[in-house]
């Protein structure tokens, strides 16, 4: 019986993990002409439940999210691999590989596959808006983030 149990639970762990390929989704967003938004969180974390709640779940938000990006929502602590250029392995090492381990942080990828802006730490509701235009205007390209704030 506990041979059993304890298969059932490989089963269900193995059929939860999904793996993330950057190399095809930036391919699609290529193609879609957005950006992948990737968020980096870890469970207990009360900034990146904060982060959820009061930021990336409002209507401002999730609309620009939907309309701009290819959203990638990465718990560090799920199973699965994940592969970005010769990148192969964890959540957790991807965002160590990325030089993002403090959570929440979020990075932004472009069609070319290229991690184009970072940021670590909990944004609000409004900076983080902003950024998000930052990036979808392609801004990113001729100015500062600041700069963009001020213009916009």
């Amino acid at each position: 019986m506990k041979r059993i149990l304890i298969l059932i639970l490989a089963l269900f762990s193995l059929a939860k993990a999904s793996n993330i390929d950057f190399n095809t989704l930036s391919l699609q967003a290529k193609e879609e002409k957005k950006h992948i938004l990737v968020f980096f969180h870890s469970p207990g974390c009360g900034f990146c439940t904060r982060m959820q709640r009061d930021t990336l779940h409002t209507n401002t938000v999730e609309k620009q999210i939907k309309n701009n990006f290819i959203y990638v929502d990465i718990n560090i602590n799920d199973y699965g691999v994940v592969l970005y250029k010769d990148f192969r392995g964890s959540r957790g090492n991807f965002a160590r590989y990325l030089d993002y381990d403090i959570y929440p942080s979020v990075v932004f990828i472009d069609g070319n596959n290229e991690m184009i802006y970072a940021q670590a730490g909990y944004q609000k509701r409004e900076y983080f808006s902003k950024l998000l235009s930052y990036i979808s205007a392609r801004a990113y390209e001729d100015m500062g983030i600041e700069e963009f704030k001020g213009k916009n």
